[in-house]
């Protein structure tokens, strides 16, 4: 800026000694952008007398509304020339130069000094002074002071732009540092963007909502208290002309535009107007948008400008959600993992239908969780395990849950169904079953304000580890531990990712088929272990010792890392795997140059003679009649005392977290602070040297331990 001055003073200096005028360059404010150039006496004089912010501001009108040269007349007569500096459509400076005396009005000038002025010395001499100047004198004046309120609006233009250009690279920057760091955040975003456009009267996103509508998350500027937290419905507001062209908009002047009475309900009168589309992908999002109350503020570049930033503000929107979900499935594979540690291990199946309920409440925190469970040895009795139901509420729910789950022909053992309680709560309902057998079913509360979709996926891999687990408890057939840690991880798949369950089905069809084509060796390790080509190594590790079936894996990975693997079955697996991971190409396979090209071949004319033909039969369930009844559990804590040397109170927190308590509840039901409750279960996570509330529940019932009913 210092520089900006130096270079637009120099030149006023110039154009003063040229014109031969006094000139100087005011702020809207009145305050001097410049030093005064060209001193006269005359104009050294009034000056001294007049030339303070006050009297500008008393003798010319709003600077700001200039827009083309214009003459004033001074208090005594004298002429001074005024000249709007324009930056991008608005006025941002004015020169003013003076003084001008015409030809005739110099005796009325004389007079007027005369009468009012005498007490100022030397003036009446240096009117004398002053030379009078013919129309054409004045307008060739007018012109040259004109021609240097162009030259400096051209240079101050630049500079602006210069100064806009690096402060938008700085914010580019500043924002995309902040994502690498994991600080950014829509809040700081819209700040920053503020201060690089203080031009703005307001800047914020609409963010997109189901049915149409759209939120106002975050507004920064004088409208931020107003606006912040308002809804718009598509078709009624700004947002809805731009999600529906698919193209950002720029309202110049906003006049008695529709769209735009949003703004004035919450008293706000933009006169221009800007928004631009947010995208995740091909999908909009939101939109960023801005506005302010002077005309030609926002211009096509400032829009430019803003369409970069939303691809910014796009970028950090999509790194948000993919960081959520990443947060989401690491709880979940951390609950997974605790879970699939202990289950396998119980052997009560009382003990076991606890834990499905004590570890579904805590993902879920809803109001109730509970298990209608018939036993393989009773055909005439369901058994109810629950957590936050009452005995009416048991017997009333459980009652018709078992009514229609076991009594009706018509029940889809594989639909999740969502229903109502008779007292108006909101309930997702699991059906239990693998194979073809049924279980019973996995009850969820949810409170009103929960979106009941987004639980369905881990609920449903919790329900069929459950089920999976009851199977092995009731021991219906007899199979290796190995057998069945290796048909549960392959089914989670498809419950977790149906889309990569059916590619492994497709590769373990092929395996299976090649590898009877072959009629060389049963190949039975490999068809067992062809379904779980999509974990890693390591994973499959921890939960398989079958040396055979872990050493063919070992094998198939290091062909698709272009290692020799000696085992025929690898190179088997990895044909498959290859061939169909790259859409069923045949032509693919020879990349895989660490297999025989024997093999090979064998495997393209195996390929070139198939026809996979998938056929799913109905299972049905059996009617049977039914009688509720709900198991008691013993309290055991002398194990949480004596092995983990947690205290009493610490034993009753951590009984209502297993029972999916949150600290609020907590806190009301033991008369102890929220904070309080915070410290216990701090203590208790570091005692079991835990991490969190999922990993102390599996590590509680390793032990042995569960609540009191």
């Amino acid at each position: 800026m210092k520089k900006n001055r130096r270079f637009i003073q120099d030149l006023q200096d110039a154009y003063a000694a040229f014109t031969e005028l006094t000139l100087v360059i005011l702020d809207l404010d009145g305050n001097e952008f410049t030093e005064v150039s060209g001193f006269t006496p005359l104009t050294k004089l009034g000056y001294e007398i007049w030339g303070s912010k006050e009297t500008y501001q008393e003798y010319f009108p709003p600077l700001h509304t200039l827009t083309k040269t214009t003459v004033f007349d001074n208090r005594i007569g004298l002429k001074l020339v005024v000249s709007p500096i324009r930056i991008y459509g608005q006025t941002a400076y004015c020169l003013v130069g003076g003084y001008l005396l015409g030809e005739r009005p110099r005796p009325l000038i004389e007079q007027a000094v005369n009468q009012e002025y005498s007490h100022i010395p030397g003036l009446a001499e240096a009117i004398k002074a002053l030379p009078e100047l013919s129309p054409e004198e004045v307008s060739e004046k007018l012109e040259k002071v004109t021609k240097l309120a162009e030259l400096a609006e051209t240079f101050l233009a630049l500079q602006q732009q210069r100064e806009y250009s690096e402060q938008q690279t700085s914010f580019i920057s500043q924002n995309l540092t902040s994502m690498r760091c994991g600080t950014a955040t829509v809040t700081s975003f819209l700040e920053k963007l503020k201060e690089v456009h203080p031009g703005l009267d307001f800047v914020g996103t609409a963010l997109a909502k189901e049915n149409r509508q759209y939120d106002l998350e975050i507004i920064r500027g004088e409208a931020g208290e107003r606006l912040t937290g308002q809804e718009l419905l598509t078709g009624e507001s700004f947002v809805g002309t731009t999600v529906a062209s698919r193209r950002s908009r720029l309202w110049k002047k906003t006049g008695n535009e529709l769209r735009i009475q949003f703004f004035h309900r919450h008293k706000l009168y933009p006169k221009q107007l800007f928004c631009i589309p947010v995208y995740n992908e091909n999908t909009i999002i939101g939109t960023l948008f801005g506005g302010t109350g002077n005309e030609g503020s926002i211009d096509r570049m400032m829009l430019e400008q803003m369409e970069v930033n939303s691809l910014l503000l796009s970028t950090l929107l999509t790194s948000q959600a993919l960081q959520t979900n990443l947060q989401n499935h690491l709880m979940e594979l951390s609950t997974f993992n605790e879970i699939f540690r202990v289950i396998p291990t119980v052997k009560d199946m009382k003990r076991l239908l606890y834990i499905l309920v004590d570890v579904s409440i805590n993902i879920i925190r809803g109001p109730f969780s509970c298990i209608v469970y018939k036993p393989a040895s009773s055909y005439a009795k369901v058994d109810i395990v629950s957590r936050g139901l009452t005995a009416t509420e048991i017997n009333e729910y459980g009652h018709d849950v078992a009514h229609r789950t076991f009594s009706s022909p018509e029940m889809d053992v594989k639909k999740i169904v969502k229903r109502k309680t008779n007292w108006g709560t909101d309930v997702l309902e699991f059906p239990l079953h693998y194979k073809d057998k049924f279980y019973g079913m996995l009850c969820l509360g949810i409170h009103p304000k929960d979106d009941a979709d987004k639980y369905k996926a881990i609920l449903s891999s919790l329900a069929m580890a459950g089920s999976i687990s009851i199977h092995l408890c009731q021991g219906r057939k007899e199979e290796r531990n190995e057998d069945n840690i290796v048909t549960l991880l392959y089914d989670v798949v498809n419950q977790h990712d149906p889309q990569k369950y059916m590619m492994l089905k497709n590769i373990k069809n092929i395996v299976e088929a090649f590898a009877d084509f072959l009629d060389e060796d049963p190949y039975e390790p490999l068809k067992k272990v062809s379904g779980l080509v999509c974990y890693d190594l390591s994973f499959v590790e921890k939960y398989i010792d079958d040396q055979e079936l872990l050493m063919i894996l070992d094998g198939f990975h290091k062909v698709l890392n272009r290692q020799k693997a000696m085992r025929r079955d690898s190179q088997i697996l990895a044909l498959a795997y290859h061939f169909v991971a790259h859409g069923e190409n045949t032509a693919s396979v020879t990349e895989l140059v660490t297999v025989s090209e024997a093999l090979r071949q064998q495997f393209v004319s195996f390929i070139d003679q198939q026809s996979i033909v998938e056929t799913h039969i109905p299972l049905e369930t059996v009617n049977a009649q039914l009688a509720c009844s709900e198991e008691k559990k013993e309290d055991s804590g002398l194990i949480l005392k004596n092995k983990l040397n947690l205290s009493s109170r610490e034993i009753e927190v951590l009984n209502y977290v297993l029972k999916g308590f949150n600290n609020r509840e907590i806190a009301d039901v033991l008369y102890i602070s929220e904070h309080t409750v915070k410290n216990h279960i701090t203590r208790i996570l570091q005692k079991l040297e835990v991490t969190d509330r999922a990993q102390a529940i599996a590590m509680i019932y390793q032990l042995g331990y569960s609540p009191p009913q």
